[in-house]
């Protein structure tokens, strides 16, 4: 599921919760247990509280305009992209103090800024409503699975971290999310990327794989992962497209393929900065990772080298070469080599 931060206009007395993060159970349990919500999110899909009713979720009610909020944000990114594909799922709940209009485009701005991965929309005093004696922002609501509601916390600090990620973990271990593998063949799709001059390429067209990159100006893979990645593509038993991607509506330092909120959708890519979707000739996911660094580049390419199989040797501009080996695979070599 994408990202959902919900927004919209907040009550004027409605201050920012300066509370040390606690946790609340007992008197609210009640009536936080028949949550419930049907909004649009500000990409204009339509959600409600039965679309996560196989999932762990976490709902944070919280506003721009509010320090600790802004401090959660980036961690809830974090856990959400870490736990996603296992089961665990956010909907943000925002509140602004401002028109509709105004407050949409606030936390389009704000999310886009921040890479923001979960879902967003405009929520009401329908939802503070269902939550007995609330008190501030932001406020986490805990649900396990078959949206049964645990507990809440008011607040947001450094010493919260641990206490929820532990949750989260406690959580989906409790009930265990369907196989990923039993979906990817249903899931199979086409899409068509305008290559502009009038070209198209069709993802899942059955001839080509796709291996697509979504940037952002401050939130890039590394130049040397780039380059791996477009020597992989050329020597690949399966023909493989390499794609860098960015997203519509933010400015770009150098001219590519831009994608509205719509294709990201198709695509199932989120708003987080930089991602991977590896898909297979037929439209499958093979692999999807998310985030920056050495050592997760290291294990991205480990990953992508055991899905791209090369050839020994490969042609290019007419002539033929021969492949360079890794030093992981001139480790292997030795290795064989030395043994009894």
């Amino acid at each position: 599921m994408a990202r959902l931060i919900l927004a919209a206009t907040i009550p004027f007395f409605a201050l920012c919760s300066f509370y040390s993060p606690q946790e609340s159970k007992g008197s609210t349990k009640k009536a936080v247990e028949d949550f419930h919500f049907k909004l649009k999110t500000i990409d204009g899909d339509e959600i409600s509280q039965s679309d996560y009713k196989n999932k762990v979720l976490l709902v944070d009610i919280w506003g721009t305009w509010c320090p600790p909020c802004r401090k959660a944000v980036p961690f809830l990114s974090r856990l959400y992209d870490s736990y996603k594909e296992r089961g665990f799922e956010i909907v943000g709940i925002n509140f602004e103090r401002t028109s509709r209009d105004k407050a949409l485009k606030k936390v389009r701005a704000f999310a886009d800024r921040l890479g923001v991965p979960y879902p967003l929309a405009l929520g009401d005093q329908s939802i503070l409503n269902q939550i007995e004696g609330f008190r501030g922002y932001p406020t986490l609501l805990f649900f396990k699975k078959g949206l049964l509601f645990d507990h809440l916390e008011v607040g947001f600090s450094s010493e919260s971290k641990k206490r929820i990620e532990e949750w989260i973990l406690t959580a989906l271990e409790e009930q265990p999310v369907v196989p990923q593998e039993k979906k990817r063949q249903k899931n199979a799709f086409r899409y068509s990327f305008p290559l502009g001059e009038g070209k198209l390429f069709l993802v899942g067209d059955g001839k080509s794989q796709a291996i697509i990159l979504l940037e952002h100006p401050r939130a890039k893979f590394s130049e040397t992962i780039k380059n791996e990645l477009r020597s992989l593509a050329r020597v690949t038993k399966i023909p493989t497209k390499v794609f860098f991607v960015g997203r519509e509506g933010i400015v770009y330092p150098k001219r590519r393929m831009l994608l509205g909120a719509e294709a990201l959708k198709v695509l199932r890519i989120g708003r987080a900065f930089p991602s991977l979707v590896f898909f297979s000739k037929d439209g499958q996911v093979l692999m999807r990772a998310t985030g920056k660094g050495r050592g997760l580049e290291e294990r991205l390419m480990k990953t992508l080298r055991k899905l791209l199989p090369p050839f020994s040797k490969v042609r290019e501009r007419g002539r033929e070469i021969k492949m360079v080996p890794t030093p992981e695979s001139t480790r292997s070599k030795k290795g064989q080599k030395n043994a009894p």
